[in-house]
């Protein structure tokens, strides 16, 4: 039988040359998919919403 202990490490344990990224980037990154990503998926949620609420009021009224 094989040896399994090498197959159950994480795949970034089996990566080799792996750097850690700046703090700085990080920040870059976080803030950019704040900017772009959150706030069209809250304008999202908003209009779906929106939408949600007029077939209720076709509905109901």
């Amino acid at each position: 039988m094989e040896d399994r202990s090498h197959l159950l490490q994480s795949p970034l344990a089996r990566l080799k040359g792996l750097q850690e990224v700046p703090a700085e980037k990080v920040a870059a990154i976080e803030n950019r998919f704040k900017a772009t990503y959150v706030r069209e998926m809250t304008e999202y949620q908003r209009e779906a919403r929106l939408r949600a609420e007029k077939v209720r009021d076709k509905i109901l009224y």
